[in-house]
């Protein structure tokens, strides 16, 4: 679970949050929506403890991040995944050697189709995004966010994609901003609109 309390954001003399309250519930999955520039990339950058210029509180399973901490916000980070469109994998290893890199536990592979010991140049965005998700999932993180993931893919890999996070969303939390029509029915839909976030 995450919640965000009395949550105020600026850029310059732009107001993005304005007193900003939300509680994210585990094993869900959350469909963040919302005009472009409406803060959908900044929410997550301060869910992810990313971002920390910013006034208010956050919680994680009802305990206060305290900011001045940065070993106990570090290790916080740790347990969070942050996808972006390009799938933040390192382009000078393996399939293979990214889908393993840091996991200890079972390797998951959500697109058992590659060859593995291809360059990670070859894949087109879906495939690096799965991977990348299945990377992720073998790691065994507490949360996902995801941004923009699926507007520039085939309709194909946002079915993989979705699929994967519906049942992943089973036992993690995961929030996902996104402008992109075919993913908005898929989980429970938020709206940010004028620095607040409400259920659509």
């Amino acid at each position: 679970m995450i919640k965000v309390e009395h949550i105020y954001k600026k850029f310059g003399n732009n107001i993005v949050f304005n007193n900003l309250n939300y509680q994210f519930e585990d094993k869900t999955f959350y469909i963040l929506t919302g005009e472009n520039g409406s803060g959908k990339s900044c929410l997550l950058y301060i869910l992810g403890l990313i971002d920390t210029k910013f006034s208010g509180k956050i919680y994680f399973k009802d305990k206060q991040i305290l900011f001045s901490s940065r070993h106990l916000v570090g290790k916080k980070r740790k347990g969070i995944s942050f996808l972006m469109p390009k799938g933040n994998l390192i382009s000078y290893l393996s399939c293979k050697d990214n889908l393993m890199l840091g996991v200890h536990n079972k390797i998951i592979n959500l697109c058992p189709e590659l060859n593995l010991n291809q360059d990670i140049k070859s894949l087109s965005g879906g495939e690096e995004l799965l991977l990348a998700l299945s990377r992720d999932i073998s790691l065994k993180k507490d949360i996902y966010l995801l941004d923009e993931v699926t507007s520039s893919l085939d309709d194909k890999h946002v079915e993989q994609i979705t699929n994967a996070l519906q049942e992943l969303s089973k036992e993690k939390l995961i929030i996902m901003a996104s402008h992109d029509q075919r993913v908005f029915n898929i989980g429970k839909r938020l709206i940010l609109k004028d620095g607040l976030l409400k259920d659509y």
